[in-house]
């Protein structure tokens, strides 16, 4: 089922066992003291305003993605308004989109539906060069379990999907040492809550510290601090500590090694890790279209790395990124990243482009005449209640030709649990299981077929797989596929506005359960005010 949603937040919920004490609620305070004692000081800069339409119509055979035998089909007409702000220069700097999309279900197989897409981040310099302000919301729809349908068009009603809402906000302090140093105190404040389903609200706060020497000598020393608590809507909280010292050696003027050595302490309910870390990486840039960053360390759950390497050539960008570390939630409010579209494109077009404003106007043009996704990556974040360690590989490609493109996604991702379930009002998709793998790929094709009309071909394959707990072996391990197959026409009747026409197919596939599949022609008229 799909109930109406909104934007609101639910009430907090008292901690356990009392208020739990925070280095970095004295720099709360200093912050909060700053603005208020701030008079009105002038932010000079102009406020850049966008706004589009989209009004649609989806044509689906089978709108809840039930086997054949249950399936139901409706015309769902979608109207999308969107609403833009920036602002750049000056001491403040702000960057929003809200998106909300409204549903409508003709034969009424389920309730008029709103979905909330907002994406929000601001920064306030509070005092001159010392006093930062952070803030951020953050609305987005979210999966509960990897081995459930997880369709990208919102049409779909499936229970499986979840609205969940972030509020933060990051004062810091930053400052110049003697000799050419600087320094950084920060505190990060959030609380997400979720739009169905009696989920409990999620409060984290993370303080950070760290000190670094000038840079451009030989050995550039540094030292960081983390502390890091989460409450689990009162269910459970837990808490992390971490203090490393580094050293950065400038070998050549494009390659540099480090080195770090450090404790941490970390307390996951009824489980407890505490140890030294240490750790080595390098950074290496031969060109201004290469470069690569790679750090291993030894951590509580093994080894965590990450390599992330991006070589662009004329009309082509790849990048390469593998990885493990720690994940407390999959929810993109949580720092789960993607790469987007957005950012492979801007990425390839830095040749044909190098002006930053035409390679934007570019790249928007690009996204909108084609079509095309917002992530690159078909790999979507699900709900964990688990601190969790995950490797993954993902490898991209862009190409960008004059009539033709390609954006070409990989990736391989297991999740493995480290701690048991820390909220029973959570959904736990890890029971009876000792970890998930999800492997898909994502492939986009556009061709120019005339100066005003763009075909696209997208396909989309995930598979999803639980592996077998060792408590229990006799319990079958869940299989889940999904792949999703859709070819579109857009073309553009003015600079402002396109039309775009699409056949699509999505077919489903479990061990658990009857395989579906549905079929939909969708329709969309998109305009952009300026």
């Amino acid at each position: 089922m799909s109930e109406r949603r909104t934007a609101g937040g639910g009430r907090g919920t008292p901690r356990k066992g009392g208020a739990t004490v925070r280095p970095g609620r004295a720099l709360l305070c200093v912050c909060t003291a700053g603005l208020a004692s701030m008079a009105g000081p002038a932010f000079p800069g102009e406020w850049q305003s966008t706004a589009s339409l989209g009004l649609g119509a989806t044509f689906s055979d089978n709108v809840f993605l039930q086997p054949a035998a249950s399936a139901r089909g409706d015309l769902v007409l979608r109207t999308t308004p969107s609403i833009g702000l920036n602002r750049e220069g000056g001491r403040l700097r702000f960057r929003g989109v809200y998106t909300p999309v409204v549903l409508g279900y003709v034969n009424s197989t389920v309730s008029d539906t709103l979905f909330n897409s907002l994406n929000t981040t601001g920064t306030v310099e509070a005092v001159e060069n010392f006093l930062f302000i952070e803030g951020r919301a953050l609305i987005a729809q979210t999966f509960i379990s990897p081995l459930g349908p997880q369709p990208a068009d919102l049409a779909n009603s499936t229970v499986n999907r979840v609205e969940s809402r972030t509020l933060g906000i990051a004062p810091y302090i930053t400052g110049r040492l003697p000799g050419g140093g600087n320094y950084q105190l920060r505190e990060d404040l959030s609380r997400t809550t979720f739009g169905s389903g009696g989920l409990p609200a999620i409060e984290t706060s993370r303080f950070t510290a760290n000190v670094n020497d000038a840079p451009g000598s030989f050995v550039v020393r540094s030292a960081d601090f983390l502390y890091r608590n989460t409450d689990l809507g009162g269910f459970g909280v837990t808490s992390s500590q971490l203090a490393r010292v580094r050293a950065l050696f400038n070998l050549e003027p494009d390659f540099s090694v480090s080195v770090n050595a450090g404790f941490e302490s970390n307390n996951f309910g009824s489980r407890n890790f505490s140890g030294a870390v240490y750790g080595t990486g390098f950074e290496w840039r031969p060109s201004p279209r290469t470069e690569a960053r790679f750090n291993i360390d030894r951590r509580y759950f093994g080894t965590s790395f990450n390599l992330d390497a991006t070589h662009r050539m004329s009309n082509t960008s790849f990048r390469f990124r593998t990885y493990r570390s720690e994940q407390e939630f999959q929810d993109r409010g949580f720092g789960l990243d993607s790469l987007s579209t957005r950012e492979l494109l801007d990425s390839a077009l830095t040749g044909r482009f190098p002006n930053p404003d035409e390679r934007a106007q570019e790249v928007n043009r690009q996204i909108q005449a084609g079509g095309l996704p917002d992530s690159v990556s078909v790999l979507r974040p699900f709900i964990s209640a688990r601190v969790n360690r995950v490797t993954g590989i993902e490898p991209a490609l862009s190409f960008n030709g004059l009539r033709n493109s390609l954006l070409l996604s990989v990736f391989i991702r297991e999740t493995t649990p480290i701690t048991a379930s820390l909220s029973a009002a959570q959904p736990d998709p890890f029971l009876n299981l000792a970890s998930i793998r999800q492997r898909g790929m994502s492939v986009t094709v556009t061709r120019r077929l005339s100066d005003a009309t763009v075909g696209t071909l997208n396909v989309d394959v995930i598979k999803s797989q639980g592996l077998q707990s060792a408590v229990d072996p006799t319990i079958a391990a869940p299989d889940f596929g999904q792949q999703s197959y859709r070819a579109t026409l857009t073309r553009t009747i003015s600079p402002q506005t396109t039309a775009s026409a699409t056949l699509r197919t999505l077919t489903f596939s479990s061990n658990a359960a009857p395989g579906s599949r549905e079929r939909a022609m969708i329709f969309t008229l998109n305009h952009t005010f300026r």
